[in-house]
């Protein structure tokens, strides 16, 4: 609307700006698009079984080196030619990642003395997906007082006790291999502290602190009704006096089609308000949302790319006044916005209406 310049913007993430990560990601996705990868591969749902699993990041990162077959087992090692001896440390067979955690009899051995609802086969489990796929059923009986998904603490100690007999040939027996998954998983599951939902008085002190205001400013209470099947949005605002100013308060409304979010409709109605203000010769406002989101958008110097050109708008229209100051509101609190909001939706035919 103000003819704010063009931008570049990364869209594989919500904030439009590329990072070493992000770009790793894409590439990483556009090489399983491209290349002939394992059949295996293709349908892991990482998030939901790997990265949002609650365990530490170490357990994380194991479980997706052995979903990408790259841990350094007998076979992998025989493969790169930088060991001439493939077999299990175990039991003599070959070592695959299926072998060590599943099919290895001392690994079988550990997931029978697992304390788990329903016994888990894990020779009965083709791949180590499939077998972390089921594992996500698995229950951790009482009194172990484990409430995470065990499958990861396992893996990881049957990975430790390999690697502590191969490099120093210090053997541990399949029951203590089990308890200290147990125990550790115990452990990590009581230091886990889960603060309290926020107050939005605490939510409030994330924002800027509210400066001095000049006198004559004026606050300004914005809000939206969105629809979102018909991508249709109503915007209201009203201003209204500090003190000694009687030619106010005054409001508006809009009515603004092919509005994707809620968040836009909420960024439209600020937008549309310092418009109204400009059009009143107001050159300070105070202009509060109850959108925490949108205040933090405005307020941050990263902008979400879906609200890139709104936002710019924002910047420019109050660049133009003396004071601007953007904050947030609980919902409680911004009840005239709300409802001209709403009532402006019987009045769709008019595309402004100023009041």
């Amino acid at each position: 609307m103000t003819g704010a310049p063009d931008s570049y913007v990364w869209y594989p993430v919500a904030s439009g700006s590329y990072s070493a990560k992000s770009g790793y990601a894409a590439a990483s996705a556009l090489s399983l698009q491209t290349l002939d990868q394992p059949a295996a591969l293709v349908p892991v749902n990482w998030k939901k079984h790997v990265w949002n699993v609650e365990c530490p990041p170490k357990l994380k990162l194991l479980i997706w080196q052995a979903l990408h077959d790259a841990l350094p087992t007998g076979v992998n090692l025989e493969k790169r030619g930088v060991a001439n001896n493939s077999t299990c440390v175990h039991c003599g067979a070959p070592e695959t990642t299926e072998h060590l955690f599943l099919h290895c009899p001392f690994a079988s051995q550990a997931w029978d003395l697992a304390p788990l609802k329903n016994p888990f086969v894990s020779t009965s489990y083709g791949s180590f997906y499939s077998a972390l796929e089921a594992s996500t059923l698995d229950i951790c009986l009482p009194p172990t007082g484990c409430r995470v998904n065990i499958f990861f603490w396992i893996v990881w100690s049957l990975w430790i006790t390999r690697n502590q007999l191969l490099f120093e040939s210090r053997h541990i027996s399949v029951p203590e291999t089990v308890t200290k998954a147990l125990a550790g998983a115990r452990e990590w599951s009581l230091a886990q502290l889960k603060p309290d939902n926020p107050s939005e008085s605490q939510k409030e002190r994330s924002l800027p602190l509210i400066p001095s205001m000049p006198q004559g400013t004026i606050n300004c209470n914005t809000d939206a009704a969105w629809n979102p099947t018909s991508q249709q949005a109503c915007l209201g605002w009203i201003f209204t006096p500090q003190e000694s100013m009687p030619l106010l308060p005054f409001q508006g409304s809009q009515f603004q089609i092919h509005v994707q979010s809620a968040l836009a409709a909420e960024a439209l109605a600020v937008r549309a308000a310092l418009s109204h203000a400009i059009h009143l010769g107001i050159t300070s406002i105070w202009i509060r949302s109850d959108s925490l989101e949108l205040v933090r958008a405005i307020t941050s110097v990263t902008k979400p790319k879906n609200l890139h050109g709104i936002l710019l708008d924002i910047e420019a229209l109050s660049s133009s006044l003396v004071f601007c100051f953007f904050s947030f509101t609980p919902k409680e609190s911004n009840g005239p916005a709300d409802s001209i909001a709403k009532v402006s939706l019987c009045n769709m035919n008019s595309t402004w209406a100023w009041a």
